[in-house]
């Protein structure tokens, strides 16, 4: 029976692989076996209900087991381990008892702002950590309601373990709209660790009379105060973490004044001050609130300073930015036959960044998608920012034609724009014995090293264009169209294989990622016929899922992780790397308990 199975594994491409691209064990299995003589029995294998069981990978994993989203009352677990007999079972997995984190919140305003704690609206994000090396961590968000004390918030947490914590960061809302009731604008985030369940049922006060701020104005070309726009400072909670807003937020009126309360966990950088143990503000943002509104996005960078303290702050709109027209943008591209067609659901972007008189930046950005005629409807500006124009297009998932990225666009220049043609990349997926794997899902995601080697702004454009997929034939064969170079870099992908996709038919093989295939010198039409895909062995386990108190869990999910050894190889030989390198887990097994709350997975031996 051994040559008839399919044999893999599993790791992340670029970031988290979602469920669908990790192997589930169908509910309708081929017989494999009678009885354990057709199993491997000399490494433990047994037969039950035609399949054959055990013979484990001798390899670490880690467990994240997560209750159905139905069971509100139960939180995820992480396991460093999980014993796996050599029949395949696994020991009993038990679900914690959950703690509540849980708060009552006050506010305190700079005197004579109104500051009634009946007003306050909010969302809190709790997260950790993970408890084992380069795993998902825990995430949890939640409103605040109000009781008859006033605003609290109630999250359900796993149990507090020795030298670990969460962090709670408190937002007011809304902090969108120019809403005079909301403490948004008078109230700033609240960004804070809780080591014990005692720290975390204090009172929470959010604002203070001694909040630390900034003020100025926006202003229009003209000298005139500009009206309609919010305004925000951006910054770090911590150094490894993404700019998020960290400050009260404020809404421009005629006179184009703004004034900033910074939360108490973020500072203006300081000169030669020594890393701070808290966040650090790094920008003003303002934005036209109007979504209708032709208008740049102004930024204003907080450079280091003498002193925490800061003056009156100015942004200034850029002269001669023109008048709002309209623009149809027109996408096409040719066919395998070499014929031209519109290209439906594309996303058009014309952007441009131009310098502010205060050395920051006014940003502007029109985007669109095209219609069933291939044409994109934009509005944008006519005044001395188009000499600036850049256009992208990110064409819709799997499509044969590629990716425009910062290609100078003139606004009374061709209203027809042709996409490249992409590269074809061919191969098969076989088992470990050779045989050709049909109904595998096969995905080409941009590697780590191609997104790694482009700087930041073309990075982002790269996550944003979908990626290309198929499904292998009878014969095992598929065809995904890829992208031979963004930026000036050649690219490089990571084919991730599901056979998840053989319905009602249990393959043995866990999902597996052939990594940096290179496109090297290839152009457009090209056809590269990648090296086959041959899946490893895998072994089939299962177990049980249940409550604190002893009932199955139908619906509980487990994912196991195994850590990334390459990045850190991969961060060295790039020019654009995120700065630490990160530590991840990759995905290597998924599975969902039935009804009997038993979970079935798919592992791959190395």
């Amino acid at each position: 029976m051994k040559s008839l199975r399919a044999h893999g594994w599993l790791f992340a491409a670029l970031a988290a692989v979602s469920a669908t691209a990790c192997l589930q064990v169908p509910d309708a299995p081929k017989h494999e076996c009678d009885s354990t003589a057709d199993c491997d029995g000399a490494h433990g294998e047994v037969c039950e209900s035609g399949t054959c069981w055990g013979n484990p990978p001798t390899e670490q994993f880690e467990y994240v087991v997560s209750p159905p989203a139905e069971h509100a009352e139960l939180v995820p677990m992480e396991l460093g381990s999980l014993e796996i007999g050599d029949d395949g079972r696994l020991q009993l997995i038990q679900l914690e008892q959950p703690v509540s984190l849980s708060g009552q919140l006050a506010v305190n305003c700079v005197p004579p702002m109104p500051c009634s704690v009946s007003r306050l609206q909010a969302t809190v994000t709790v997260s950790r950590d993970s408890l084992f090396e380069g795993g998902p961590g825990f995430k949890a968000v939640a409103d605040t309601t109000m009781t008859n004390d006033g605003a609290a918030f109630s999250v359900k947490v796993p149990p507090f373990s020795a030298g670990t914590g969460f962090t709670i960061t408190i937002v007011p809302q809304p902090r969108t709209e120019n809403d005079e009731t909301s403490l948004a604008q008078v109230v700033p985030p609240l960004h804070q660790m809780v080591s014990s369940i005692a720290d975390a049922q204090k009172a929470v006060t959010l604002g203070a009379i001694d909040l630390e701020h900034m003020e100025g104005t926006l202003l229009a070309s003209s000298g005139s105060g500009l009206a309609g726009y919010r305004v925000v400072a951006m910054g770090h909670w911590a150094e490894s973490t993404s700019p998020v807003e960290v400050s009260t937020v404020a809404f421009t009126g005629s006179d184009g004044a703004f004034r900033l309360f910074l939360s108490p966990d973020v500072t203006r950088p300081v000169i030669g001050s020594p890393s701070a143990t808290v966040g650090v503000v790094t920008e003003i943002v303002a934005a036209p609130t109007d979504p209708m509104s032709v208008a740049p996005t102004l930024h204003l960078a907080i450079a280091p300073a003498a002193t925490a303290i800061a003056g009156q702050t100015t942004l200034s709109q850029p002269a001669n930015l023109g008048s709002a027209q309209p623009r149809t943008i027109h996408i096409t591209g040719r066919d395998s036959g070499g014929n031209e067609k519109d290209i439906i659901g594309a996303r058009v972007r014309v952007s441009a960044t131009v310098a502010t008189p205060e050395g920051g930046t006014a940003v502007f950005v029109s985007e669109a998608n095209t219609d069933d005629s291939g044409m994109a409807m934009l509005s944008l500006l006519d005044g001395a920012i188009a000499q600036h124009y850049m256009l992208d297009v990110a064409p819709p998932a799997s499509a044969t034609v590629g990716a425009i990225y910062a290609q100078p666009y003139a606004l009374d220049g061709d209203s027809k724009v042709q996409l490249p043609a992409r590269v074809r990349l061919r191969g098969h997926a076989v088992d470990s014995s050779g045989e050709k794997l049909s109904g595998v899902a096969v995905t080409a995601r941009p590697s780590y090293r191609f997104a790694w080697n482009l700087d930041p702004d073309a990075q982002t454009f790269l996550s944003n264009v979908p990626v290309s997929t198929a499904v292998t034939n009878d014969a095992g064969e598929y065809v995904v169209w890829v992208d031979p170079v963004i930026a000036d870099v050649t690219g490089t992908y990571d084919l991730a294989f599901d056979p998840a996709q053989s319905s009602g038919v249990r393959v043995r093989a866990a999902s597996y990622v052939q990594t940096d295939v290179a496109i090297g010198l290839s152009t457009a039409n090209d056809s590269i016929t990648v090296d086959d895909a041959t899946f490893p062995s895998a072994a089939f386990v299962h177990g049980e899922v249940v409550d604190p108190v002893g009932n199955q869990v139908e619906g509980a999910e487990i994912k196991v992780f195994q850590l990334r050894t390459d990045l850190a190889a991969i961060c060295s030989s790039s020019q654009h790397a995120p700065s630490p390198c990160p530590v991840q887990g990759r995905q290597v097994g998924r599975g969902v308990a039935n009804s009997n709350g038993t979970v079935e997975l798919t592992l791959p031996r190395q």
